[in-house]
């Protein structure tokens, strides 16, 4: 059977369709099965659900979707941030990509744009080559251009 492994979930499987072919004995010098690394379709981003508070230094290699609350750094330089509406960031965030739609507390390195959508509340230093602020949202602070 084919040994798959699932680098959303970090879960091992076996192909079960294979189970119904009757095994070949190999012999000694018969070359081991290839491992198959199962992708998945559509990155989804992680999730901190409404009820979730995080405290103290995360880091991921995982877009990040904050609809809890994060009080601590965050390090996902070559991924995306984005903060829901009920979502509370409370830290100093290093990311390529931030969205802010609820709110932010802290200094922000997006490295390549950031987001501060109408419903978001931003308080601190950003530092992007792109800014871009719609009209309703709530920003205290200094921007940095890079």
């Amino acid at each position: 059977m084919q040994l798959y492994h699932c680098h959303v979930c970090r879960l091992q499987f076996y192909d079960i369709g294979q189970a119904a072919e009757p095994e070949v004995q190999k012999t000694p010098e018969a070359v081991p099965e290839k491992i198959v690394i199962a992708e998945p379709a559509a990155a989804e981003p992680t999730l901190i659900g409404p009820t979730v508070t995080i405290r103290g230094r995360l880091s991921s290699q995982e877009d990040i979707l904050v609809n809890g609350e994060i009080a601590g750094d965050l390090d996902i330089p070559a991924n995306r941030l984005t903060v829901g509406k009920t979502g509370r960031m409370r830290g100093d965030v290093l990311a390529a990509e931030v969205v802010a739609l609820g709110t932010v507390e802290g200094n922000i390195d997006a490295r390549q744009k950031f987001a501060i959508r109408a419903s978001a509340r931003m308080t601190g230093t950003i530092r992007t080559p792109s800014l871009r602020i719609e009209e309703g949202a709530f920003f205290k602070g200094r921007v940095e251009t890079a």
